[in-house]
């Protein structure tokens, strides 16, 4: 199971003190900030930052032993907005940059600002190829919370 918010470092924090059992702190993996934990039946779940506001429903209880979810609500703040150098600039790999180095340049706010709605499309795969190509011509497609966090980009108004 995965779990998305939109401050892993806070949901970390809380639920780790409700005793919830993690297996890894949250860290930078693959260009995404997340962390692994135990859900109380023993099975691994994952939770990933989306830089999105998301709403989610947990409460763990005392004992570790007794991690039961239940409806406490974790709410993460609608005021955190993205940015370009913070958030956007770093989802984009050396090898992203050189294979658009043609067009435009993808570590240049104003170049990927003037360009937001075109990349928007092709990391969703419309009006072309998917944007990153798959192996070994790319690292593959991005994972929605990736495609999520550049709309929200855009949504903030394309902030530097």
């Amino acid at each position: 199971m995965n779990i998305r918010v939109a401050d892993i470092q806070a949901c970390y924090e809380l639920w780790k003190g409700r005793g919830a059992e993690f297996i890894t702190e949250p860290s930078e993996k693959y260009g995404e900030r997340l962390c692994d934990m135990r859900d109380p039946d023993g099975y691994r779940s994952r939770t990933e930052q989306t830089g999105l506001p998301v709403r989610l429903a947990l409460r763990w209880q005392a004992r570790p032993a007794d991690i039961k979810e239940t409806s406490i609500e974790v709410l993460s703040s609608m005021s955190i907005q993205t940015s370009f150098q913070a958030d956007i600039r770093p989802l984009f790999t050396e090898r992203d940059i050189d294979a658009m180095t043609k067009a435009f340049n993808l570590a240049n706010y104003d170049d990927v600002k003037a360009h937001a709605a075109a990349i928007y499309d092709r990391i969703r795969g419309i009006g072309g190829a998917v944007m990153p190509p798959p192996p070994p011509r790319g690292g593959g497609p991005w994972p929605q919370s990736r495609i999520e966090l550049f709309a929200k980009w855009m949504a903030d108004g394309c902030r530097p």
